[in-house]
């Protein structure tokens, strides 16, 4: 068992850039791979990307994992308010809650829900898991059908 770098809430993201620069994502030709505990086709961000492939919620006991490249499709996605672009998807599979599994080693910047965090070089090893034990969370919709 290695060492936990972090947690994202939402996505993670394994970009081929190895500096963290500007930390909104906004281009997704240098993003290789995208790990989802939730993406619906009406979220905003990289979200989008993941819900138009294979939605998943947090109700759901699975997560997905998206290679991003030319080769599978292409779908749409808002990628920011007012920016719609078409993705070309590689491939994707839908993977367990509290499976691992690794990501190709690589030179990687890591981003977290978005924000470009961690820089990793190509001799460490990387694995992720989705679980569903994390902070809990407000479902906004039942909230305002309530009020």
């Amino acid at each position: 068992m290695g060492v936990v770098a972090d947690i994202a809430l939402i996505d993670l993201a394994f970009i081929s850039e190895s500096f963290v620069g500007a930390k909104a994502l906004w281009r997704m030709e240098p993003i290789k791979y995208i790990i989802y505990s939730k993406c619906e086709p009406t979220d905003v961000g990289l979200t989008s990307i993941g819900g138009n492939v294979q939605p998943i919620t947090f109700k759901d006991d699975k997560g997905l994992l998206i290679e991003l490249g030319p080769g599978y499709l292409h779908v749409p996605a808002v990628i920011a308010p007012g920016l719609i672009e078409k993705v070309p998807v590689k491939s994707f599979k839908t993977i367990n809650i509290n499976e691992r599994i690794e990501i190709p080693r690589g030179k990687y910047t890591i981003a977290f829900d978005g924000e470009r965090e961690l820089t990793v070089t190509d001799d460490v090893e990387l694995q992720v898991e989705v679980d569903r034990s994390g902070p809990l969370l407000i479902d906004p919709q039942l909230i305002t059908k309530r009020a």
